[in-house]
């Protein structure tokens, strides 16, 4: 098992992974002692976080193998199809599983996203353009949206 921490404007962050791919990244609220043992994966994953914070990356390019149900497995696939700097509500997430009235269950779904930031859960709103719930904080969530529309934003004039 390989750990990385990388410091980010919205706190520390922990990645971690195996030796063919990401397990995680999560934040880490309180950083117990645990040693940094790094590999080529952790250490792309920390370049594409930092890339992503300056603002010079919309998309990540990662290997990922996440643990969950297939449903929930599902449900994060399509979440990388959320544009940068876009948002959706639960309700059209859930139309994607074929089901309006499985929102509730996506929510849930999204909630247990063990690849914060990296798969998109934060673009992720309910239908009435509240924030909703994120794991790691709303104010998080608010902050990773705001970040992404003034990249986005800046992006657009520079275009014109």
């Amino acid at each position: 098992m390989y750990v990385q921490f990388i410091s980010s404007p919205i706190g520390m962050i922990k990645i971690a992974a195996n030796d063919d791919y990401i397990t995680s990244v999560c934040f880490a609220e309180n950083r117990v002692n645990v040693k940094q043992i790094t590999n080529s994966l952790t250490e792309k994953t920390a370049e594409q976080l930092s890339a992503y914070f300056e603002g010079t990356l919309e998309k990540f390019s990662l290997e990922l193998m996440p643990t969950g149900t297939a449903f929930q497995k599902y449900v994060w696939h399509h979440l990388n199809d959320i544009v940068y700097a876009r948002t959706t509500s639960y309700i059209e997430v859930a139309k994607l599983t074929g089901s309006e009235k499985s929102a509730r269950a996506v929510g849930t779904a999204i909630g247990k996203n063990p690849f914060l930031i990296v798969v998109p859960c934060h673009r992720v709103i309910r239908s009435d353009g509240q924030l909703g719930g994120y794991a790691a904080g709303v104010w998080r969530k608010k902050w990773l949206l705001e970040h992404e529309q003034k990249f986005e934003k800046a992006t657009c004039r520079m275009r014109t």
